[in-house]
């Protein structure tokens, strides 16, 4: 199925590009085939995305009305999906644009030194990193993940294709246990309760086998009042 919410990486050249997809039923429904949701009415994605070098920062909101069965009735339960849509989307290997190759190609070339001739200014030599000496991936040195950094992704070729990263946003807002909300909430007890004459006070006698801690207790209850 060929993607319907589609930006043109040339069109963000002029700066950022406001655009507003409306989310058809029928969009959502093959969005959603997976899941045991179903579609109450169509949605909206409203976004805003701008270009910085090559990566593509895309922010907006997202809007679907959906409902999922009941974990107790089964009945339909309205599941309205608000999410902020936060994306920061960097090129494939080998997808640029024209623009990008040329920039490539002009930054590959050495520029020639002052004084010295093209042929004997040659390609400067690697510099050392101050930190390269230094083991990466310690657990001490994991930075706390942002927005931004959470939704890096990559794009292909020269559009922005969103259907895939909308359907994400959506299934990570369906909830795993839908109740319905007129339902009782009370807890309700793992033992039922004993019965009314097994109660402190009720009138059913005692058991004989317990005779022998009742005369211990009345023992020990009698020599605390002596004492």
């Amino acid at each position: 199925m060929s993607p319907e919410l589609v930006i043109p990486v040339a069109d963000l050249e002029q700066g950022p590009k406001h655009a507003v997809f409306a989310l058809s039923e029928a969009w959502l429904r093959r969005a959603l085939q997976d899941t045991d949701a179903t579609v109450s009415a169509p949605g909206k994605l409203d976004v805003t995305v701008s270009k910085n070098g090559t990566s593509v920062l895309v922010r907006g909101h997202l809007e679907a009305d959906l409902t999922l069965p009941c974990v107790v009735t089964l009945d339909p339960v309205p599941v309205p999906v608000r999410t902020e849509v936060v994306l920061m989307l960097s090129p494939k290997s080998g997808a640029t644009t024209a623009h990008e190759s040329h920039v490539a190609r002009r930054r590959a070339r050495p520029e020639p030194k002052p004084g010295l001739s093209a042929e004997k200014s040659g390609p400067e030599k690697p510099t050392r990193a101050r930190n390269s000496g230094k083991s990466e991936g310690k657990w001490d040195e994991t930075p706390t993940l942002t927005e931004e950094i959470a939704g890096q992704d990559t794009y292909d070729g020269h559009e922005i294709a969103l259907d895939d990263f909308v359907r994400e946003f959506i299934i990570l807002e369906l909830p795993m246990f839908p109740r319905r909300s007129d339902l009782p909430t009370e807890q309700t007890a793992a033992n039922p309760p004993l019965p009314a004459d097994s109660q402190p006070g009720g009138e059913k006698p005692l058991d004989p086998r317990l005779s022998p801690l009742a005369e211990l207790k009345s023992r020990l209850e009698q020599k605390i009042k002596k004492e």
